[in-house]
């Protein structure tokens, strides 16, 4: 029965680094795999981590501060952070 919460436990953990990554624009599926192999260490990473940047275009992350981007060549303005 223990090996069964443990499962359980790290199925949550998985399903809340899915849910971070998806707020910060982050990849949800290697969010969930990270979750679920590395536990506690990568929901305090998805934490700690900055909110991704994305293109208003394309949707490349963009680098921080980035007035062109580097894919598409538009230029964005205000990036929205």
């Amino acid at each position: 029965m223990e090996i069964i919460e443990i499962f359980i436990a790290y199925l949550a953990l998985a399903f809340l680094c899915y849910w971070l990554a998806g707020r910060k624009n982050r990849n949800k599926v290697r969010g969930f795999f990270a979750g679920f192999f590395f536990g506690i260490v990568a929901v305090c990473y998805y934490l700690l981590v900055g909110k991704l940047t994305l293109c208003r275009y394309c949707k490349e992350a963009l680098k921080h501060g980035a007035v062109v981007c580097s894919k598409c060549g538009r230029e964005q303005g205000e990036v929205k952070k």
